[in-house]
């Protein structure tokens, strides 16, 4: 195990698995590993090896490396998280021999390092105090044992070890034909489009195209000489995090189709448009091989403080995320990556904050949420689902209480299928790019065309403004609700599909939201959960407030203990009367929701103060557990001042 903040991770290490690194820039052959086991795959520095027998113990396994290592590679261990039932190199992170910590209060890193006999490597995020540290080698768990030690003796606020992590890239392929940016103006009138279900850009042209905003593809890279992208790309601003280089030239294309989608340049007489044609590109190639904690960090937090507001980040989207091809919970922020968003919420863009988009996932299928990832569900995010062209959700889109609004993206009705065009390769065009990897950089050149219209909103403006003007469609879908503030809300849709001239007219006037500020509650009264029971149990959390309040995010941290999680449906209802759906009934074969961080947009707007309602039950039969604790924390600011702009299109309907 090891502590993610002041939750607790519990992995399986691979006994019959090792990953191999480069220690230099020299590339892996494979043959030199023959010795070692069979190289399953590998990339330009890391090579997978499955043993020829399973070790039979730890000890035994680090005796294998000890021997697998030398002054050319060295050996890392191959770890799963507590309830996958499947392996995979797609769900498998690598144990490197460093860790990130913040020393406690009062606590110097050189008196850490001097404690623990570790390498100070660096120190990560100005003036957050964070550091990257180096364990020896003696064993494959050196730095989840020492960063264990190190938290445990109440030495670091946080210390957790660096994971090379595997990340599942959002994109749903066909290869079905399609010429049209149907996804920007839906004209079609064949099956199994219905004309209109588009994000309405077009239009918002005549206004704004993007001109001045900069969008950080976070991705596998971008094909930063493709003629349709080249117009606008910032070469001088371009990073390669995972060769250390400003070249992000991609092995994998998902990075330049995203790129394409989001900011492609338009009226230029050839291939696609973006939806911010004229919006600046920063190619940042991260996911193209498996990313280390620490890249992700820098990643995140990359040009939040530029002193020339040009060279800025502005908007950075992320089409990635843990593999959500099973039912198990994925991955919670980890306290350095939660601290690298806060940071750019608060610090870029000269304090108004670089506005975050992240697909919102593909699992749908394997009943994922997307409160199940961290990234996708964080507050300072936005989570960006997928609907097709014909007005309803996308198969693979998944659902969840923190989804903020959906985009047109590739979808499949019966037989037919169809994608969204965008650019590929080094000079090519696709036709099959799709899933949430294309719903989320068409927000984010939505959000470019805001950010050229009004450059003063801050990142939760954007946020309070697609709030308020999506387009709400599938009518007839059940889920609808009004809260108690009279938005309406889907867990399949958030607050709708995107509307780029709602939007972009209702930012150019829009007056800025107050500073945020935060309420709390919380309950520890441990109370049994009944076996195979929907009524379940229901506790209750008084939340005080002397001031008037408006609700934006809502954090529900919850700790349980259960011997199959994948039984328990966890709701939250306001003091209005609404109703979150944080997660339902699955095959997650794990324990425990240890301090699980579930977060809910359902509330937006709503008077928090009254009784916040827990239920758990547990819907399945043979395995019980124990509600031990749980703590609200509700973000939101004073009431917005002013009528909100009436929508052009507030409904669609078909015809």
């Amino acid at each position: 195990y090891y502590h993610n903040g002041n939750s607790v991770v519990r992995v399986n290490v691979a006994l019959d698995e090792l990953q191999m690194e480069s220690r230099g820039n020299q590339p892996i052959d494979a043959a030199s590993l023959n010795s070692v086991g069979t190289v399953t795959s590998q990339s330009e520095k890391t090579a997978r090896v499955r043993l020829a027998a399973p070790a039979a113990s730890l000890q035994a396994l680090n005796a294998r490396a000890r021997n697998a290592s030398n002054a050319t590679y060295r050996s890392q261990a191959v770890i799963y998280g507590q309830g996958q039932n499947t392996r995979s190199e797609e769900i498998a992170d690598i144990l490197t021999n460093r860790a990130l910590l913040k020393p406690s209060e009062g606590i110097t890193i050189e008196s850490l390092s001097s404690k623990y006999s570790f390498t100070i490597l660096r120190s990560l995020l100005t003036n957050e105090n964070i550091y990257e540290i180096e364990a020896g080698e003696d064993s494959l768990l050196a730095a989840l044992e020492l960063a264990n030690a190190i938290y445990e003796a109440g030495d670091a606020e946080f210390a957790q070890p660096v994971l090379r992590r595997s990340v599942t890239l959002r994109r749903v392929l066909n290869d079905t034909f399609f010429s049209e940016l149907w996804h920007l103006n839906n004209t079609r009138i064949d099956a199994p489009f219905i004309p209109g279900n588009d994000a309405k850009v077009i239009e918002a042209w005549d206004l704004v195209t993007g001109l001045g905003v900069n969008v950080l593809v976070v991705d596998t890279g971008v094909a930063v000489g493709h003629p349709d992208l080249s117009p606008n790309v910032r070469a001088d601003l371009d990073w390669d995090f995972l060769d250390n280089d400003g070249d992000p030239t991609p092995n994998n294309s998902h990075g330049t189709s995203v790129a394409g989608i989001a900011a492609a340049k338009g009226d230029n007489l050839i291939g696609v448009a973006g939806a911010a044609f004229d919006a600046s590109i920063v190619g940042i190639r991260l996911v193209d091989a498996s990313p280390t904690d620490d890249q992700i960090v820098d990643a995140l937090a990359f040009r939040i403080l530029d002193p020339i507001v040009a060279n800025q980040a502005h908007i950075s989207n992320n089409s990635w995320g843990p593999s959500d091809t099973s039912a198990a919970v994925k991955e919670a922020l980890t306290p350095a990556m939660e601290a690298a968003l806060l940071a750019g919420v608060t610090s870029g863009r000269e304090g108004k904050g670089i506005v975050y988009v992240w697909a919102a996932g593909n699992g749908r299928n394997f009943k994922q949420d997307i409160n199940y990832d961290g990234f996708a569900s964080s507050r300072f995010t936005i989570a960006a689902g997928a609907s097709g062209g014909d007005g309803f959700f996308s198969f693979y889109s998944e659902p969840g209480a923190s989804m903020l609004v959906t985009a047109p993206s590739s979808f499949i009705v019966g037989a037919l299928s169809r994608g969204t065009w965008s650019t590929t390769g080094a000079n090519n065009y696709t036709s099959s790019f799709g899933g949430t990897s294309s719903s989320a950089p068409l927000v984010s050149g939505i959000v470019a065309l805001m950010l050229e219209a009004n450059a003063n909103l801050t990142w939760r403006d954007v946020q309070h403004i697609l709030v308020a003007t999506s387009t709400k469609i599938d009518l007839a879908h059940t889920d609808w609700f009004l809260n108690g503030a009279g938005n309406l809300f889907n867990h399949s849709y958030g607050f709708g599909r995107v509307h780029a001239v709602n939007a972009v007219t209702t930012a150019a006037t829009w007056t800025n939201v107050a500073p945020w500020t935060m309420l709390s509650g919380s309950r520890s009264t441990p109370e049994n959960i009944p076996d195979n029971n929907a009524t379940g149990i229901s506790q209750i959390a008084p939340v005080f407030s002397v001031n008037d309040f408006s609700v934006e995010h809502v954090e529900l941290r919850v700790n349980i203990t259960h011997t199959f999680r994948g039984d328990l449906v966890i709701t939250l209802q306001s003091p209005s009367g609404t109703r979150s759906v944080l997660t339902s009934l699955h095959t997650d074969f794990g324990d425990d929701y240890d301090n699980w961080l579930f977060t809910s947009v359902a509330h937006w707007g709503e008077n928090p103060v009254g009784d916040w309602t827990l239920k758990v039950s547990d819907e399945k039969n043979l395995d019980v557990g124990t509600l031990n604790y749980w703590s609200l924390r509700i973000y939101g600011t004073a009431p917005q001042q002013g009528a909100i702009p009436t929508m052009k299109v507030p409904f669609f309907s078909k015809p």
